[in-house]
């Protein structure tokens, strides 16, 4: 079941951990253990790619039954300030489906501190 404005605020250079808890059709936890995890950070819903994190890239997509943890490096972000769109799509191990679990908004304030 996707979520819809999963909105977000990092600061620029940070390390951030962005937590997504993942439903079923139920509203109940839906163990997505084993399924592939894309994550893509785009400067607009029609625009390009600007931060990619997969299951296949170690350390950027831990899962723990029905949440999922997407890492974002301080170098992922030093170079953006402003507002994106997110989108995070699970593929089941199970049977292959794909589903869009997550979409929103993502605000990424200067950080003044270098």
């Amino acid at each position: 079941m996707s979520k819809f404005g999963q909105n977000f605020t990092v600061f620029s250079g940070d390390d951030a951990t962005l937590r997504y808890g993942i439903t079923g059709s139920g509203g109940v936890g839906e163990d997505v253990t084993g399924a592939s995890i894309v994550f893509v950070l785009f400067n607009s819903p029609t625009g390009g790619s600007l931060i990619r994190k997969t299951t296949a890239s170690t350390g950027h997509v831990t899962i723990s039954t029905s949440v999922v943890d997407i890492n974002i490096g301080a170098s992922d972000s030093a170079s953006l300030v402003g507002d994106y769109y997110h989108e995070l799509q699970i593929i089941r191990a199970a049977d292959g489906k794909t589903q869009t679990a997550a979409v929103g908004w993502a605000t990424i304030n200067r950080d003044l501190i270098s």
